[in-house]
């Protein structure tokens, strides 16, 4: 069988198969993506199974990536996480990626193995990596949050990393974000009076107030979270001191330097 992926537009052989597999359904369970234009009418289901085994192979704990074309607007309603399913599929050759051929059973029950998988597939993942101290992985959001210090003020910490493979190249980029945390408060800083002091003033004298200085504008903002995602994208959060009438305002960039500051939300 050949089927597009999606990612790359390349086609992806899936030579072995049909087999029967019986799959645990993790993060982030099943998503609906709609088709390409001329598939309008179509859509793609991805579901990620956590583990899974041919039948009468061996239990494997990785992930098994699975696709299959649903009509547009189909909720995912078949695959619910943590549940245990059994599936005809195809596989690709490396046995990372299968296509759907057809669900068998959507609610296979829990046996002691699956249960125990369950409760060490959803316990939290907790690390400790200098200088940013405890970071957690949070299953929903699928990222590392912590709380650091930044200037010698806490701050909330995102990585947007989905596992700790993933986390290590990111830490490289807060290191290096962290050992010049005086000259990038004054690049972001410098960024938000450019880009957002006319605006925060013509808000500001809307409501009767005086305008504002670049200092009397940083004194009332304040940093409140900073995300690091992949290819060094960074992102300052800062509460608006309800100069924005309660909106974020937002800063982005990367190490190169920062791009674009908005109001937000």
């Amino acid at each position: 069988m050949e089927a597009p992926d999606e990612r790359t537009e390349t086609v992806i052989i899936y030579p072995v198969g049909p087999l029967e597999i019986v799959g645990l359904v993790g993060e982030p369970g099943c998503v609906v993506s709609p088709g390409r234009a001329f598939e309008r009418r179509w859509g793609r289901e991805h579901v990620s199974l956590a583990a899974w085994n041919v039948l009468g192979e061996a239990l494997l704990v990785r992930e098994l990536s699975l696709v299959r074309p649903v009509p547009a607007e189909t909720p995912p309603g078949d695959f619910q996480r943590w549940t245990l399913v059994r599936l005809r599929v195809f596989l690709s050759e490396d046995r990372r990626r299968a296509v759907i051929d057809e669900l068998l059973d959507p609610c296979v029950p829990l046996g002691p193995r699956e249960e125990s998988l369950v409760a060490r597939l959803q316990a939290p993942i907790v690390v400790s990596h200098e200088p940013f101290g405890t970071l957690t992985f949070e299953r929903e959001r699928g990222d590392f949050e912590g709380v650091a210090d930044w200037r010698g003020q806490p701050i909330e910490l995102n990585f947007g990393a989905t596992s700790e493979a993933d986390l290590e190249a990111l830490l490289t980029t807060g290191r290096a974000l962290w050992s010049d945390q005086d000259g990038w408060q004054t690049r972001v800083e410098t960024a938000l009076c450019e880009q957002l002091l006319a605006l925060a003033n013509d808000w500001v004298q809307d409501d009767g107030e005086p305008a504002m200085s670049a200092d009397a504008f940083l004194r009332r903002i304040s940093l409140t979270s900073i995300q690091i995602e992949p290819d060094d994208a960074l992102t300052f959060h800062y509460d608006d001191g309800d100069v924005f009438a309660g909106h974020y305002i937002v800063a982005w960039g990367t190490l190169a330097g920062i791009e674009h500051c908005e109001m937000w939300g």
